[in-house]
């Protein structure tokens, strides 16, 4: 068992892009695991940019969970702050970074101090931003090929 074991707060789903068959190069998040426990720790966050199409926040964190998990650069990370202690708030959407291994330098879990050490990036875009002011769309009504689509999560484009 880690020592750091109890330290693990939080908990994780662990989402990778994979490929899809066909004739058509298609990519979808997978769910590799679920409900890992770690700890989101060193928060750095930069300000707040709010500008009149949305509103963005910037973080870079680290995580901590065990030297068994399967976390890899690129990773799409959900986690929920005080899930392991059943005081889950909403998921934090995360990007991982390349993980760094802390093994036992005595064999093993003899101290319990084995543990992984993930760099993470938080970029969430609220959309909506500062309500305009003025009238955006053109007087002809027309929005060209400047428009900005709106995708609601799980929808598909065509």
């Amino acid at each position: 068992m880690y020592m750091l074991s109890s330290w693990y707060t939080d908990l994780m789903d662990i989402y990778r892009v994979t490929d899809t068959g066909g004739a058509v190069t298609r990519q979808t998040l997978t769910l590799i695991q679920s409900d890992v426990p770690c700890r989101v720790y060193s928060s750095q966050t930069n300000n707040l940019a709010v500008n009149p199409t949305a509103a963005t926040a910037n973080k870079n964190d680290k995580l901590s969970c065990g030297v068994d998990v399967d976390v890899r650069a690129g990773d799409t990370l959900m986690i929920t702050r005080g899930g392991a202690l059943n005081r889950g708030r909403a998921p934090v959407r995360y990007i991982a970074s390349q993980p760094q291994a802390f093994f036992d330098p005595v064999g093993g879990a003899l101290t319990g101090l084995e543990h992984l050490e993930v760099g993470l990036k938080e970029d969430n875009v609220n959309a909506g931003g500062i309500p305009r002011t003025q009238e955006t769309t053109p007087a002809d009504g027309k929005l060209g090929a400047a428009a900005v689509m709106s995708v609601t999560v799980g929808q598909e484009i065509e």
